[in-house]
């Protein structure tokens, strides 16, 4: 593959950052939302006590990446959200980057400027950097960690720990990585030239040497084998009891624990609460719940038309179907698939959690796009009606969100 210029990353880098820029001040809402209050806690009692815990005393119910980044910001420009987000738009720059260096090691020329300008404009990578959320940190560290992985310039032992301890960054910003990590050193053999059996080795020591001590310190704080956070049984339940009652379903009340319990007792609460109510519920309820999780992932209204998501899907869906006969994009659809289950079953219905893994979506729907096009007259008219389709779709987003919502009342009530 032919390298990406370093004239071209500039203009996409330039781009990206103006694009973001622009879209925080068009006053897109508070950065503070949702989870950004833990982790600002968090960040904050970092900094102010050197210990890791948040205003409710809890001391694990967030991995401490994102924590540990807002406190590296907050050390430098004093406690301002404004400079987390100013941070945050050059790392979504540097993002677009890093995707197009990670198409360069795949796709032929000139598809990876298309895919990294793409991601100048991909809703779902210009929208997180306004926010205090996981989203942009996660991004960034997942395109380092598969830039790594298709770097075919470096020796394959290089290449393996960088991966490996990529991986391991983003885990400790989100822990659903784990089970790809787990899934990537088991298979990295087969993900392409350079890698065996001592380069999966190394990938799990690169993984190990930068999450083991986040393990470490769990363990003797809590005295027991706590890998990322105390919130897994909390999501388990949030994954069933959440859209089932967004979704018009009786179901029980969202369970509270009882108060000033240690927070690992809290967690085994929730997951004796999933346990019950799975138990009182038929298939029926359950497929309904996670069925309303997955649309809900997959949901285009933001509340607004994501227009860039609508575009891309055919094509990264396509991407994944390469997959099966193309090893080099494997590791990516094995991520996203993965994700796209995990985000099902835990934490309930949220179209946001796409946005983390938006950069491999970004490289799909580029291979998805470059095969169309080598395929002749026919398939690129398709894609340029596909496009002209969109801008139809987006003029019409309001019916069309109405129509949605018909749909989704009339399945779910």
């Amino acid at each position: 593959m032919q390298p990406v210029s370093p004239r071209a990353l500039l203009l996409i880098a330039a781009a990206a950052l103006l694009v973001r820029v622009g879209y925080v001040l068009s006053g897109p809402g508070s950065p503070v939302t949702g989870d950004s209050a833990g982790y600002h806690s968090y960040a904050v009692h970092l900094l102010d006590s050197g210990v890791y815990v948040n205003d409710e005393g809890e001391r694990a119910s967030r991995p401490p990446g994102y924590p540990l980044f807002l406190a590296g910001v907050y050390a430098v420009f004093g406690s301002s959200t404004a400079a987390a987000v100013a941070i945050q738009c050059l790392l979504g720059a540097l993002t677009c980057v890093l995707i197009a260096l990670l198409a360069g090691g795949i796709l032929q020329p000139p598809w990876p400027l298309a895919c990294g300008w793409a991601a100048v404009l991909y809703f779902g990578l210009f929208s997180p950097p306004a926010f205090l959320l996981t989203e942009c940190l996660f991004s960034f560290l997942l395109a380092l960690a598969f830039v790594a992985l298709h770097r075919g310039s470096w020796p394959g032992g290089r290449r393996a720990f960088v991966f490996g301890a990529s991986l391991a960054a983003a885990f400790l910003v989100r822990p659903e990585v784990l089970l790809f990590a787990v899934f990537a050193v088991v298979l990295l053999p087969f993900f392409g030239k350079g890698f065996g059996r001592r380069e999966a080795l190394t990938a799990a020591l690169g993984f190990a040497l930068l999450a083991g001590p986040w393990v470490v310190r769990n363990y003797a704080v809590f005295g027991r084998f706590v890998p990322s956070s105390t919130r897994g049984g909390v999501s388990l339940y949030a994954g069933l009891q959440m859209p089932l009652e967004r979704s018009g379903f009786p179901v029980e009340a969202f369970h509270v624990p009882a108060k000033d319990i240690p927070e690992l007792d809290q967690d085994a609460d929730y997951s004796q609460a999933f346990r019950r109510l799975r138990a009182s519920l038929g298939w029926g309820p359950v497929i309904r719940a996670y069925a309303f999780n997955l649309l809900t992932h997959l949901y285009p209204f933001l509340p607004g038309y994501d227009f860039t998501f609508v575009f891309l899907t055919p094509l990264w869906c396509y991407g994944l179907w390469l997959a099966r006969v193309r090893g080099e994009l494997r590791p990516a659809a094995l991520f996203v698939l993965l994700s796209i289950a995990l985000y099902t079953l835990f934490g309930g219905p949220a179209s946001r959690y796409r946005q983390g893994y938006a950069p491999l979506l970004v490289l799909l729907a580029g291979a998805g796009a470059a095969e169309l096009w080598a395929r002749g007259r026919s398939a690129r008219l398709w894609l340029a009606g596909w496009g002209g389709s969109n801008i139809l779709l987006w003029m019409s987003a309001g019916w069309i969100r109405e129509g949605a919502l018909w749909v989704k009342r009339s399945f779910f009530g």
